[in-house]
């Protein structure tokens, strides 16, 4: 497996991605490789930890479920590229379609048209959505004034 420095930014995008949005994504993509399961799509439960304040010591939470997914595509460099993919709910192809878009971005010649098919949307959608997210925090953003009185004579 390749091991690429963009490859958490791109797993993490994909991850936080609405599943909606992403399938058509991939949709968009065309006719895609041939992929076998390393490891169908299951769903499960992870913990959650926390801490008390920066520095406190790590406590659990609690538990929340996750799906996870591995597979292997042959891409047409007759490389086999393994890709995997874990989201935060109960959705196996999301976690799918993660996994297959992990395994092409590994490869030389889906690299450029996954990223601009697929990710370069989902970054402009998820900008957006925290843009608009922001503007509706400063409509309802209160501000204090502090009167001094001057003393009297």
């Amino acid at each position: 497996m390749t091991t690429c420095p963009d490859r958490r930014a791109w797993l993490r995008l994909l991850a936080i991605a609405p599943y909606a949005e992403l399938a058509r994504a991939v949709a968009a993509l065309g006719a895609l490789p041939p992929f076998e399961y390393v490891r169908e799509p299951e769903i499960g439960l992870a913990m959650v930890r926390g801490r008390t304040g920066a520095d406190g010591l790590p406590f659990n939470v609690g538990e929340m479920t996750v799906t996870r997914c591995s597979l292997r595509v042959m891409t047409d460099d007759a490389e086999q590229r393994v890709g995997v993919g874990i989201v935060a709910g109960r959705v196996p192809q999301h976690a799918e379609a993660i996994a297959l878009c992990d395994a092409l971005l590994q490869s030389a010649r889906w690299r450029d048209a996954v990223d601009l098919t697929v990710l370069e949307p989902l970054r402009h959608a998820i900008a957006a959505k925290r843009a608009e997210n922001a503007r509706r925090r400063a409509a309802t953003k209160a501000e204090f004034v502090t009167v001094v009185r001057s003393g009297e004579s």
